[in-house]
C-alpha cells in the first residue's frame, strides 16, 4: 500500500511539473545574455508561453559558475547576480499560479502529517536567495531583489516557504525552506520583513476568528504600528484583525488614524472600507454610507466599496442609485484594482515597481 501511494504520488509531481517543452542545451545561457542586454519582456515571454521551469532550474544551475566567472571584475560579476537571481525571480512568478508545492498525507502505521514536494517555482526563487546568501554581507541591490522575492511569496499565500513546516508536517527536509527566517537574518532592521512575519499569523487566522493566531497577530502589528514606513499599513491590519474578532470600536479607531498617516491610495481606500464595514455592523448606516462613498472617492469604482454601498442603497429603497452605481462599475474598463482583493497577498502590490527598479539597475 505504501509503495503504490508513494508511486501515486510521483506521477502527480511529474504531471504537476510537466509545463512546456524542454529547453535546449545553451537556452539558459541565451536567456542570461538576452536579459543581461535588456531584453526582459521578450525573455519573460518567452518563459511564460512554454519554458519548462524545471529544465531551466537545472541548466541555470549548472551554467551558472561559468556565466558568473566570465565577468571580468567585481562590478561585472554583482550585475551578473543580479541578473540571474532576476531571471528566477521572474520565471518562480511567472509559475506561481501553475504548481508552487504538492503535498500528500504521510502513510504507514503511526504516521501523521504530511510529505511536501516543492516545485519549481519555489525551488527557483530560492535558488535566486541562495545567490545572494553566498556573500556574507548583502551586496547593494539585494535589499530590493528580496523585496521582491517577498512579493512573489506572499502571493502564494504559503506560510511553509516562509517559515518552514508545522510540527505535524513531514517534509523533504533537504529541500525545507525557510526564507523569511533567512531573509531576516541578513535585514533585521528592513520592517517589511518585519510586518510579513505579523501576515504568516494573519493567514492563520482564516477563516475562524479569535484565539491564539489572532492575538499574535495583534501582537506583530502593534510592535510596527508607529513606524514611519510601515506604520500605517500596520495600523490597517491591526484594525482588521480587531475588526474580525468583532472589536469594532477599536477597529474604527484604528481606521480614522491611518487617514493621518499615509497618501497611499491603496491604504486609505481599504482603512475607508474596512471603517464603512465595521459602522454597518454597529448598526450606524449613514455613517457606513459616508465612509464607502469616501473609498470611492480615493478608487473610483472599485468592487467591494461599490458593492456594499449599493446594498447598503438597496436596503433602503434607493434602488435607483443602487443600480446606477453597479453599472458604472461593469461598464469600467478596464475594470479597476480592488484592494480588498489583494489584501491577503501582501506586497505583491509592490511587484510591478520592484521589478522595474531591478530591470532599471540591469540597464546600466
Amino acid at each position: 500500500m505504501r509503495r503504490a501511494a508513494l508511486a501515486v504520488m510521483v506521477v502527480v509531481v511529474s504531471v504537476s511539473s510537466g509545463r512546456g517543452v524542454p529547453l535546449p542545451a545553451v537556452a539558459a545561457d541565451a536567456l542570461l545574455e538576452r536579459y543581461a542586454a535588456g531584453d526582459f519582456d521578450a525573455v519573460a515571454g518567452e518563459v511564460a508561453r512554454g519554458v519548462k521551469l524545471d529544465d531551466l532550474l537545472k541548466q541555470l544551475e549548472a551554467t551558472w559558475p561559468g556565466w558568473m566567472s566570465a565577468g571580468k571584475t567585481p562590478a561585472e560579476r554583482d550585475r551578473r547576480l543580479l541578473v540571474a537571481a532576476t531571471v528566477a525571480l521572474e520565471a518562480s512568478r511567472l509559475g506561481v499560479r501553475e504548481s508552487w508545492k504538492i503535498h500528500t498525507p504521510a502513510h504507514g502505521e503511526g504516521a501523521s502529517g504530511e510529505y511536501i514536494w516543492w516545485q519549481p517555482p519555489a525551488k527557483l526563487l530560492e535558488w535566486g536567495c541562495a545567490l545572494w546568501r553566498a556573500h556574507e554581507r548583502p551586496l547593494p541591490l539585494e535589499r530590493t531583489w528580496q523585496l521582491a522575492a517577498l512579493s512573489v511569496a506572499e502571493l502564494t499565500g504559503d506560510p511553509e516557504f516562509l517559515i518552514g513546516p508545522g510540527r505535524r508536517q513531514i517534509n523533504n527536509f533537504h529541500d525545507e525552506f525557510v526564507h523569511l527566517r533567512h531573509v531576516r537574518a541578513r535585514f533585521p532592521d528592513e520592517p517589511r520583513f518585519q510586518l510579513a512575519e505579523g501576515l504568516l499569523v494573519e493567514w492563520q487566522t482564516f477563516p475562524g476568528i479569535g484565539g491564539q493566531p489572532i492575538r499574535a497577530a495583534k501582537a506583530v502589528y502593534d510592535q510596527l504600528r508607529d513606524d514611519q514606513d510601515v506604520g500605517a499599513e500596520a495600523t490597517l491590519r491591526l484594525g482588521q484583525v480587531e475588526a474580525r474578532s468583532r472589536e469594532d470600536d477599536a477597529a474604527i479607531g484604528r481606521f480614522e488614524k491611518v487617514e493621518s498617516m499615509t497618501r497611499d491610495p491603496w491604504l486609505l481606500y481599504l482603512a475607508r472600507y474596512f471603517k464603512g464595514a465595521a459602522l454597518e455592523r454597529k448598526k450606524r448606516p449613514v455613517d457606513a454610507e459616508r465612509a464607502y462613498r469616501d473609498a470611492l472617492h480615493v478608487l473610483p469604482r472599485s468592487q467591494s466599496a461599490t458593492l456594499s454601498l449599493s446594498s447598503l442603497l438597496f436596503r433602503s429603497d434607493r434602488r435607483t442609485e443602487a443600480s446606477a452605481l453597479v453599472d458604472e462599475m461593469l461598464s469600467a474598463k478596464p475594470a479597476p484594482a480592488d484592494p480588498w482583493r489583494h489584501y491577503i497577498t501582501g506586497d505583491d502590490r509592490f511587484w510591478p515597481e520592484l521589478i522595474a527598479r531591478l530591470r532599471s539597475e540591469i540597464r546600466r
